[in-house]
Parts: C-alpha cells; structure tokens; sequence
C-alpha cells in the first residue's frame, strides 16, 4: 500500500467508533472476520482494520509484522493507542501471558473434562483397564487417551 488517499482515510474512521474518547476502545463498526477483527476493504483488498489504524497513526508495516493489541486484548479495536508492532513471536508471547488460548475445558470441542483426563491417568495407571476401554466409555478415540496417559493432552 502506498500513500493512502483523503477518501479512503475518512471512509475508515466513519467505520470507528470513536466516541469513547481517546483512551477508550475504538472498535471497528463494519464487517469483521475470523476471530472478530474488523475488516475494511482498501485498494481492492480486504485489510485488518486494526492493522490500517496502526499504519495510520505510525506509518506502514512490513509484511512479517504484526500488530499487537497490547492494551485491551478486544480484536475489534482500532484506537493506535491500544496497538503495538511486534513479530509472530511476540504476539504468542502475549496470547501465552495473557491466557488468550483456549486450553482444556475451555476449548469449545473439548470432548472431556479435566477431572475425566486424571481419572483416566489414574485408572490406566492403575494397570486395571486399558486405553480402548477407557475410550469406549468416554467416547473418544484411542489415541487421545493414549496422548492423556502421556501427559500430551490434559497436562
């Protein structure tokens, strides 16, 4: 992207949501994607608005670069002071730190529970009943109790 036009600058904040002030979030208003980051279509592409925001306020980004919601944590969020460069690394680092990553019981698709996961450790190391039978009665495959047993799931 180069130079951004008057035009298109304009038709982005009137998507913003500003009236919160300057330290408040500024979330996107159009449309928004994976993950609930807005969207903002820009010189025949469809851009992340938090993204266009931070190139607004601190000049263009390379490829590699990420743009980290260091702030508020809310993907919508379009207000440069909220927002940081950063690489991939660091934006793990910060979904790490933050707990930001759905784990266990807290996965939408999590077929078991942590109290299910130490009974299963508990109950194969007891030597009395073996992974398949452990996975018919939770109704999960073989091979994710083998990976609870390992301590590979469900740590």
């Amino acid at each position: 992207m180069g130079a951004i036009n008057p035009p298109a600058v304009e038709r982005f904040w009137s998507k913003v949501d500003r009236s919160g002030g300057p330290d408040a979030c500024w979330p996107w208003l159009g449309g928004l994607g994976r993950g609930g980051y807005g969207r903002f279509w820009y010189v025949g592409r469809n851009v992340p608005a938090h993204r266009f925001a931070y190139r607004l306020a601190h000049g263009p980004l390379a490829p590699d670069e990420c743009v980290r919601h260091l702030v508020c944590d809310n993907p919508p969020c379009c207000n440069e002071r909220h927002l940081a460069r950063g690489d991939t690394a660091a934006n793990i680092a910060d979904r790490d730190g933050k707990e930001r990553q759905s784990r266990g019981e807290r996965q939408p698709h999590a077929k078991l529970t942590q109290s299910a996961a130490d009974d299963i450790r508990r109950r194969y190391a007891s030597g009395g009943v073996s992974q398949q039978t452990l996975a018919n009665e939770y109704g999960v495959s073989q091979v994710l109790i083998s990976k609870v047993v390992r301590g590979q799931n469900w740590r």
